[in-house]
């Protein structure tokens, strides 16, 4: 199972208006995939605080976690934060 979460700030920029799009772009993308499940924390303009945000990662057993950001850096590219307490199966995606 694939979990996706938009997160959402302020700082001017409406990035959760931008990471759920970007959630729904990929939840309609997977969709032609199958032999998985993919779930997303929010699929419309909701206000979610941090403890609901992960109570759907933490019930569902998902395989991967996406936390879909856009940082204010203003930098280009892609950054990936793995955690590195995995046991094999995850080590092994």
């Amino acid at each position: 199972m694939v979990v996706l979460t938009p997160v959402q700030s302020g700082n001017g920029l409406r990035e959760a208006d931008l990471t759920l799009k970007i959630v729904q772009y990929a939840m309609n993308y997977l969709a032609s995939y199958y032999g998985f499940e993919q779930r997303a924390t929010r699929l419309s303009d909701t206000t979610e605080g941090l403890t609901e945000r992960d109570d759907g990662p933490n019930i569902w057993p998902a395989d991967v976690f996406v936390s879909v950001h856009i940082n204010a850096g203003g930098g280009t590219g892609f950054e990936s934060y793995v955690y590195n307490g995995a046991g094999a199966s995850s080590i092994s995606l």
